[in-house]
């Protein structure tokens, strides 16, 4: 059995908040050890390290838990880490992911819903004549990237050329 990582405040507080999560989403121990097991080959989630705590938060709010603050309102989701998992992507999937994170910079999305913005996008790709993309970003494979690609060129057309007539009246 591997030796638990050294244990800091950090930690503490992700693991606490992991535990949350899945009370919050209902998930079952078994379905959480399985799952720790299928990911990251082991039995608890005190033996991850910080880097790993923090993937396998994003797995539990990717199904649906939203951490609040003390006042009851749900926390934004780390900007920084919104993207992160393109680093992480298979090396043929990674242009195509930061094409479509750089086409994201031309649309006034805010940080943070960049990805589920996409990802609804890709859901409503099947009104081009397409079938619709329904799963998460990270798991499109190529020819999805690429459709998505085309899907957001065409939809930043369309927003620019809206945006044009306003700014001509003005």
């Amino acid at each position: 059995m591997p030796a638990k990582p050294d244990a800091t405040k950090e930690r503490a507080t992700v693991i606490q908040l992991i535990h949350i999560a899945r009370r919050e989403i209902q998930m079952s121990d078994d379905a959480w050890r399985a799952y720790l097991q299928q990911a990251f080959l082991v039995q608890s989630s005190t033996q991850l390290s910080l880097t790993r705590l923090r993937t396998a938060l994003a797995h539990l709010r990717r199904l649906g838990f939203l951490p609040k603050r003390a006042d009851g309102q749900p926390l934004p989701a780390r900007l920084a880490q919104e993207w992160a998992f393109v680093d992480n992507a298979a090396v043929p999937r990674q242009p195509l992911l930061r094409k479509i994170l750089m086409l994201m910079r031309a649309l006034p999305v805010v940080r943070g819903q960049q990805v589920a913005y996409v990802e609804g996008i890709a859901r409503q790709m099947a009104g081009l004549g397409a079938t619709a993309i329904d799963k998460p970003l990270p798991m499109c494979d190529e020819f999805e990237l690429r459709r998505i690609v085309v899907a957001l060129v065409t939809h930043i057309r369309r927003v620019q050329n809206r945006a044009e007539p306003v700014a001509a009246d003005a």
